[in-house]
């Protein structure tokens, strides 16, 4: 564990584990796997059960994390019994929080998944059931994933938008017409991933590298390296601001913490 997720995971047990509703706080994921070595850019994976009523005061509010850090921007799901927060904080951590009721942890039958089965390691627990159950081996329901289907269901709305894009440019609708070429080339990179999913037979991918050929296949200007890639990616926030200011005087450049971000990601790669 590098230091700030030593550090962080630290600071979320001594934020958590005197709160009453708290019933215990686990570490999950990359960080929690001992045949892993985890880098600068591993997030941190917790799961924390709470006392059944107090649900609202974690999901879907953030507020709650503001001693660890400003969070700069999140993406949430909900998935019964598991309410998850993905959050990005300002300074380049992340952490991702699966939240659960202590009631739906005593029934893993229900589980859609078990995100206890790559390792954990239990930060605090308050609860001897949670520990008695995570002890033993967890029986949830099975998770049908049919990768076919979504090839078949991904081919057909790949040629029936092709289809609307010719009928749109021939009407001269250039605005839909481009909208729909970009999902066309989202459709191949998803294909791609599945191509990946399938020959390395997992869906989890720390690193990258196969596939990214496909890229440069695409009809679109491929990034020649990494660096290229990054700057793009600030030209596009740059480009998102300049319309957020053409559409209202109130509107807060949002870029900056991304490039540093960016910043932070190329001074990683020694350029």
């Amino acid at each position: 564990m590098n230091n700030w997720q030593a550090e962080t995971t630290d600071e979320l047990i001594d934020l958590l584990q005197p709160r009453d509703e708290i019933q215990a706080a686990i570490l999950v994921g990359s960080l929690a796997n001992t045949e892993v070595v985890p880098d600068q850019w591993s997030d941190i994976d917790i799961v924390i059960v709470l006392r059944d009523d107090v649900m609202p005061q974690y999901f879907p509010d953030n507020d709650w994390l503001e001693p660890i850090g400003a969070v700069y921007s999140f993406s949430q799901s909900q998935n019964p019994p598991f309410f998850t927060s993905r959050v990005c904080l300002t300074d380049t951590r992340r952490i991702d929080l699966v939240l659960m009721l202590e009631s739906a942890f005593k029934n893993t039958g229900n589980w859609p998944s078990n995100p206890f089965q790559y390792g954990y390691r239990v930060l605090f627990s308050k609860s001897e059931q949670v520990e008695t159950i995570l002890a033993s081996e967890i029986q949830c329901q099975e998770n049908i994933h049919d990768p076919e289907a979504d090839f078949e269901r991904i081919a057909n709305e790949f040629w029936f938008k092709g289809m609307l894009v010719a009928s749109k440019v021939a009407r001269n609708d250039l605005l839909i017409a481009q909208h729909l070429a970009l999902d066309l080339v989202r459709d191949c990179l998803v294909v791609g991933m599945m191509l990946r999913d399938r020959e390395l037979n997992s869906r989890h991918h720390r690193h990258g590298g196969l596939g990214n050929d496909l890229v440069e296949k695409l009809a679109i200007e491929p990034p020649k390296s990494g660096v290229e890639l990054l700057n793009a990616i600030g030209q596009t926030s740059h480009f998102f601001d300049s319309l957020g200011l053409a559409w209202s005087r109130n509107y807060q450049e949002n870029r900056f913490v991304l490039l540093n971000w960016i910043d932070a990601v190329k001074n990683n790669m020694e350029i």
